[in-house]
């Protein structure tokens, strides 16, 4: 009796399966494909709608005093003064793509570069932390190598280089923010949604 019963209830789920199969079919037939519209199309020049946080892969061609590996080498430095100061990935990774976009359009001087990164992570610090450490924490981390007043004028000069345009695309402050079950997930997940790009 459960048998003829099983049988039964799977005949008519096949039947049923046909039937909303037949239905997509009439439908797929009757939707006409409409051209899609670019919304962004009157942006095109716009600088300031474009995302213009990417560099070109070898824009250190240009710095005629420091190369890669002097780059790297600020980098990895501030990685470690980054958690030092406990600051948030999204800080990290602006202060990176702030220094990348400043090399890429200007011209920096070896015994500069270090000073440019201690002003990259307080504009990184001012745009994502709640805490932001004081510009004399930063030259003090760096041995004293730069005064408050030379950390100041290359944070002026770095504004006006990006023209006031710090943005980066923002996947991982979206992620924690809107979903706190997230919070939970493995942190190289996480990395890696952020420094996609």
């Amino acid at each position: 009796m459960f048998v003829k019963h099983t049988e039964a209830i799977l005949d008519e789920v096949e039947i049923l399966e046909e039937i909303d199969l037949m239905e997509e079919e009439v439908e797929m037939e009757d939707i006409v494909e409409e051209p899609v519209l670019d919304i962004d199309s009157c942006n095109s020049k716009n600088t300031l709608a474009l995302n213009s946080s990417c560099v070109s892969p070898n824009y250190m061609v240009q710095q005629s005093d420091i190369n890669e590996k002097m780059r790297a080498i600020l980098v990895d430095w501030l990685i470690e003064v980054h958690y030092k100061f406990e600051l948030m990935d999204e800080t990290l990774f602006l202060m990176v793509n702030i220094i990348d976009i400043f090399l890429a359009r200007q011209t920096v001087e070896q015994k500069k570069l270090q000073l440019v990164g201690i002003t990259a992570m307080l504009l990184a610090c001012k745009y994502d932390e709640v805490s932001v450490p004081v510009v004399d924490d930063l030259f003090l981390i760096s041995g004293k190598a730069y005064t408050r007043k030379e950390v100041l004028a290359m944070e002026k000069l770095i504004v006006n280089t990006l023209q006031f345009n710090m943005s980066v695309r923002i996947e991982l402050r979206n992620y924690r923010r809107r979903k706190g079950d997230l919070v939970q997930l493995n942190q190289w997940v996480l990395l890696v949604i952020a420094y996609k790009d």
